[in-house]
């Protein structure tokens, strides 16, 4: 009886070691919780980034920069194993050719940071390139301090250790107890326990070889190292992992789709925006091509206008042209008659000097006669006093003196009409010869200024040309312009027409893109709501 209750104690005890170990194993203590935040990010970040075929990161998204605080070029090309120095070998080999069998694999990672140790929940999936593996994806979330846990404890032991399920610790405590039953008892629980244990060895084997064609058909036959992270029972761990992989990928999918969906409002949203401006944008076009067509239409009769105008001009200008010809042939004859007058001017001018210096001869030879007379009187009148004193005998001689006195006197009377008409002749002759010169100053400054004219004439003859010349370009230039603006204003007609359509295509892309905002609401509903019953 002593010895059986001995058996009874060490079994009793060797049990609830087991069981202990069992529930601390599955943490069934310790409560479920998240890692609620580091380095300023919650609980609900996603980190993403990709390898390349040397392991090495090709791309991170904002939460994982954000998570090492560094920019995305600074963690470029750096080896995964510096960011996962405590992961164990067989885990990171485990990862290595699940992803390159073309499977995705999911487990709790330890990540490096700052002497810091932080756990993710990682799903990693291949990617391809041409059919072939060219690199992993991982997709993380801060795992749960459950899951925390057992990684923590599963990794310390480096993977050494096999995994038994629940039912082998149960075998084991049922052998233990029957060769410990069979040590007091004898022969006949020694028998028992060694049949026992052959029934158990089989049976395990059978279990086992079950399980093994029911894990072949499920991608966690290459996750082993993660079977005791997300199961609490050991025959169905890879069950359960497959289920929590499933999930997981379901998770991601949803994520990334959520922040996609999320992404492409942001992106409905602007695009609406541009819409909308668009709209206003082309309508302001209308309405400015309209103004544009109005002005151009303004243009094209003013064009013409100056083009009509041109040509009148460049057909005044040729009139002009012609009479400045008909000016110029004047002008010479009027320069011809006037370079005459100039000369007959000078020849009269030096005709009334010759004048005026014979008048002057004439006034001396007046002079003289006057003189004569003078003396004849003087004489006439000494022959009369000498007649008297003749007497009787003188008095023929008297008469003679008194008549020769008489006739001296006429003489001298006319000498002296003679001298008033010379004077005043040679003042007219001087008065003559002094406007004769005026007349000949005149007339050379007339000359002059024909000669001048005629230079005038010239060179305005040389500015008309050039004017005409310039008036035919200006008319041709704005013939060519009425057809340049002819042309633009059938084009901003033609734009106009495309500017409408366009405010119609605006338009219809607003409503259409409202109507893909809508159904991408709808979407994202339906996604809330399935998340929702997953949960």
């Amino acid at each position: 009886m002593t010895k059986m209750l001995k058996a009874f104690v060490c079994l009793a005890k060797l049990t609830l070691f087991l069981v202990y170990f069992f529930l601390y194993n599955n943490n069934v203590f310790k409560k479920i919780g998240r890692f609620m935040s580091f380095n300023g990010l919650n609980s609900d970040a996603n980190f993403v980034f990709s390898l390349s075929q040397e392991q090495k990161i090709r791309q991170v998204n904002s939460d994982f920069r954000v998570l090492y605080k560094e920019q995305s070029d600074q963690l470029n090309e750096t080896p995964l194993r510096e960011l996962v120095q405590t992961l164990p070998p067989q885990v990171e080999a485990e990862i290595h050719d699940t992803v390159n069998g073309g499977f995705a694999w999911r487990g709790i990672v330890p990540f490096s940071i700052a002497q810091t140790i932080v756990w993710l929940d990682v799903l990693v999936r291949p990617l391809f390139k041409k059919g072939k593996v060219n690199g992993s994806q991982w997709l993380g979330e801060f795992a749960e301090d459950r899951h925390i846990a057992k990684a923590k404890q599963l990794y310390k032991k480096r993977l050494k250790q096999p995994l038994l399920a629940q039912h082998e610790w149960v075998n084991i405590a049922i052998v233990i107890g029957l060769f410990i039953a069979a040590s007091f008892y004898g022969w006949a629980w020694l028998v028992t326990s060694i049949i026992v244990t052959f029934a158990l060895i089989i049976g395990n084997y059978l279990t086992r070889r079950k399980q093994a064609k029911r894990l072949a058909k499920l991608e966690a036959r290459f996750c082993e190292s993660q079977h005791a992270i997300y199961s609490d029972d050991a025959s169905s761990a890879p069950l359960d992992y497959e289920i929590a992989l499933k999930d997981g990928i379901i998770n991601a999918m949803m994520s990334r789709l959520g922040r996609g969906t999320e992404d492409i409002q942001e992106a409905i949203n602007t695009t609406r925006e541009h819409s909308e401006n668009t709209v206003v944008t082309t309508g302001q076009a209308s309405d400015s091509l309209d103004q544009i067509a109005v002005a151009m239409e303004q243009m094209s009769t003013t064009v013409d206008d100056i083009a009509h105008n041109a040509s009148n001009s460049a057909d005044a200008c040729s009139d002009v042209k012609s009479q400045m010809k008909h000016a110029d042939q004047f002008n010479q004859q009027s320069a011809t008659t006037i370079h005459e007058l100039v000369e007959l001017v000078k020849s009269g001018r030096n005709t009334t000097r010759e004048l005026n210096s014979n008048a002057e001869n004439v006034s001396a030879v007046v002079e003289q006669i006057d003189g004569i007379a003078e003396q004849t009187n003087l004489l006439a009148l000494n022959a009369a006093i000498e007649a008297a004193r003749a007497g009787e005998s003188g008095r023929g001689f008297a008469v003679v003196a008194d008549e020769v006195r008489t006739l001296s006197q006429r003489t001298q009377r006319a000498v002296d009409e003679i001298q008033s008409s010379i004077h005043k002749m040679n003042a007219a002759v001087q008065a003559s010869h002094e406007q004769m010169s005026k007349q000949a100053d005149k007339a050379e400054e007339v000359g002059e200024l024909s000669e001048r004219t005629k230079e005038e004439l010239t060179k305005v003859s040389i500015g008309v040309d050039d004017i005409n010349d310039r008036m035919a370009q200006i008319a041709v230039a704005a013939e060519q312009h009425s057809s340049a603006v002819t042309e633009i204003r059938e084009s901003v007609s033609s734009l106009t027409e495309s500017s409408k359509h366009t405010t119609q295509l605006a338009k219809q892309t607003v409503e259409e893109v409202s109507g893909v905002r809508n159904r991408l609401r709808e979407f994202r509903s339906l996604i809330e709501a399935f998340e929702d019953d997953d949960d």
